[in-house]
């Protein structure tokens, strides 16, 4: 393990953007043009960058391709204006309708439908109805349908299946589409032209995610219906039966993050009993217990799981988890426990936004309040859910108020309040900021 971490710490790494550093390589991306000859980006700057500035993109990307087609394939204003509004809509459509086809594909199969998203962007809104999550985004540039407890007898060809039902469902619109336009005289050279569009995009819907291919984010790899079709065709038959027998923690990160941790943490409960855990479930396992405020629980799970796994940045995770846990728990004792941890995680993921959030915190409660702004007062948290944010909000307003920026402190508060009202870090950062201020009050 020693061997392993000196070879991976010898090279250092700097996102071009915020000046983050980190010896993992899997935590930045090339991109153009370079900043004084440096091309990486932290994933966590280049998410931001993409989830802010895609409107304009997307604008573009619609707006372009309407007036060349518009152009190409009407000879009126009127038909290249439908082009260039029907591409949004046409392609949010063609997104909603691949995801129905798994959707309908699971349940046929007899697996459960757990959540499905619509769209992408900064601010998701999400649902929940009869059961299930549904995740709206203001951009329609992807979709999701996650599954579960699939059978698991025939488990191959019914997950063979789920994938293949999206595409097909494209596939088969763009037939009946395509039928009408080559058939059909309608007299509308917008309608035409609309249904043109429709069939065209739910092809390329259709045969692009049939393509085998993966791209990598930061979430990790992204595999096309194709591309996974294939995996599981070639899966031998010990690795199917243990993707069967497999805990998905999809449907309880989605309870975590938008529903109730109580019930993710149920969810979780076999994996969190697990001994020896597995690294992997134990950061969300962490996390869920952290929300539901079993604080020695989570501790204990994040130190047996910390002896299972040499993976620097499960480790690093693993690091900051426990020190949220050791935080929030109060015990003036694990101060420097916390120090090291949050050190140690911030030296190799000072580009999560976690990670930073947690050193702040420690920060603050060691009394370093300016460097306890420097990673808080970071407009990337927007990324962050609700909670979270309010919680960096709040710490920003205390660590402001005992540097005596009232108001600054006062906008950090209000915006806690408005982003989380019942968090229980605003009413302790309340009742600290009445209790300082009660003596000059006097």
């Amino acid at each position: 393990m020693t061997s392993t971490n000196t070879q991976q710490e010898s090279v250092t790494y700097q996102c071009k953007r915020c000046g983050a550093t980190s010896a993992l390589e899997s935590l930045f991306v090339v991109t153009d043009p370079p900043v004084k000859g440096n091309d990486k980006t932290c994933v966590t700057c280049m998410s931001y960058e993409q989830r802010t500035s895609s409107v304009t993109k997307t604008i573009l990307g619609w707006i372009v391709p309407g007036l060349f087609w518009g152009a190409a394939f009407t000879e009126s204003v009127q038909g290249t204006a439908a082009f260039v509004v029907a591409i949004p809509l046409a392609t949010f459509l063609g997104i909603f309708l691949h995801e129905l086809g798994h959707a309908a594909g699971a349940t046929l199969v007899g697996a459960k439908v757990v959540a499905l998203s619509f769209g992408s962007g900064l601010q998701m809104r999400v649902f929940r109805w009869h059961g299930r999550f549904f995740l709206f985004g203001p951009l329609p540039i992807e979709g999701m349908t996650l599954v579960n407890d699939v059978p698991k007898r025939g488990y191959r060809w019914r997950m063979i299946l789920i994938f293949f039902a999206g595409p097909a469902a494209n596939l088969l619109l763009a037939v009946l589409l395509w039928r009408y336009f080559v058939t059909t005289e309608s007299g509308s050279e917008t309608l035409e032209s609309v249904v043109f569009l429709f069939a065209l995009i739910n092809t390329l819907l259709g045969v692009f995610n049939l393509v085998p291919f993966g791209s990598a984010n930061q979430l990790g790899v992204v595999s096309s219906d194709g591309r996974q079709i294939l995996q599981h065709l070639g899966m031998s038959n010990s690795d199917i039966t243990a993707a069967a027998e497999q805990v998905t923690s999809g449907e309880a990160y989605l309870e975590w993050m938008y529903g109730d941790p109580v019930r993710a943490a149920r969810l979780l409960q076999p994996e969190i009993d697990r001994d020896p855990p597995d690294p992997y479930m134990a950061i969300l396992g962490s996390a869920v217990l952290l929300d539901t405020k079993r604080f020695s629980e989570g501790i204990q799970l994040c130190e047996r799981a910390l002896l299972q796994t040499p993976i620097a940045e499960v480790r690093a995770t693993l690091e900051n988890n426990l020190s949220c846990l050791l935080i929030r728990q109060g015990d003036e004792s694990d101060l420097p426990r916390i120090d090291i941890l949050t050190k140690s995680a911030l030296r190799l993921m000072s580009v999560s936004l976690a990670v930073r959030a947690t050193r702040g915190s420690y920060f603050l409660r060691a009394g370093r309040y300016r460097d306890a702004i420097a990673l808080l007062d970071d407009e990337r948290f927007v990324m962050e859910k609700a909670e979270s944010q309010a919680r960096v909000s709040a710490h920003l307003a205390l660590a402001n108020f005992r540097l005596g920026n009232t108001d600054e402190a006062s906008s950090a508060l209000d915006r806690a309040q408005q982003l989380y009202p019942d968090l229980d870090e605003i009413a302790d950062v309340e009742r600290a900021m009445r209790q300082e201020l009660a003596p000059e009050q006097v």
